[in-house]
């Protein structure tokens, strides 16, 4: 595995609710629009975690292949 570790997932972001007040706040509009950018980049952040630990793992089972290789040259 990665060693990235997120506090908060994309669904986590896209599902918070804010509490609503009548006093002055940000545009609800704006804030959302926020958000969906930081969605996408967490998004973004998963899918690349998930590409490093499959190559990670690719990885490995090449240099074992690798590693077998040599030994039977070397012992033929």
């Amino acid at each position: 595995m990665s060693d990235v570790s997120l506090k908060l997932s994309a669904k986590d972001i896209y599902e918070k609710d804010f509490e609503k007040t009548m006093t002055r706040g940000y545009r609800r509009e704006e804030v959302d629009a926020f958000l969906d950018d930081i969605i996408a980049d967490y998004q973004k952040m998963a899918d690349l975690d998930n590409e490093v630990v499959k190559l990670s793992e690719e990885n490995n089972k090449l240099k074992k292949e690798l590693e077998e290789l040599r030994l039977r040259v070397a012992t033929s």
